[in-house]
């Protein structure tokens, strides 16, 4: 994930510690869904609470900072009530999320997670 496109107080944070990085080892969640029929019943945040669970196991073991979701904008609260963040870039459209759920339900977000607050 490209540096410049997360919250001002994180960036700040990691350009202290290595001024010249411009890209952050990630991992991208790549579809995550739950039926209708289940949805609203917490499977899907117990699902997404194992698997970050997982990637912050492996973590351990390999390079990652941030994990990387890319988001319907019909899916954008659950990714937030999640705890993900979106991204500086989006954040004019964010403000029209409603207008853009209506207009294209599968309009997408990016949203991240930075997994050193996870530990």
């Amino acid at each position: 994930m490209r540096i410049d496109h997360i919250d001002d107080d994180t960036q700040k944070s990691i350009k202290n510690q290595l001024p010249e990085i411009k890209e952050i080892p990630s991992i991208k969640i790549g579809r995550f869904a739950i039926c209708e029929e289940y949805s609203k019943q917490g499977i899907g945040s117990n699902v997404m609470g194992q698997l970050i669970l997982e990637i912050l196991s492996l973590s351990q073991k390999v390079g990652l900072r941030f994990i990387i979701v890319e988001a319907y904008a019909v899916a954008y609260h659950f990714y937030i009530k999640n705890n993900f963040i979106s991204l500086k870039k989006d954040s004019a459209n964010l403000k029209k999320l409603n207008k853009n759920i209506e207009k294209d339900p599968e309009r997408t977000f990016t949203l991240y997670q930075d997994i050193n607050k996870l530990r």
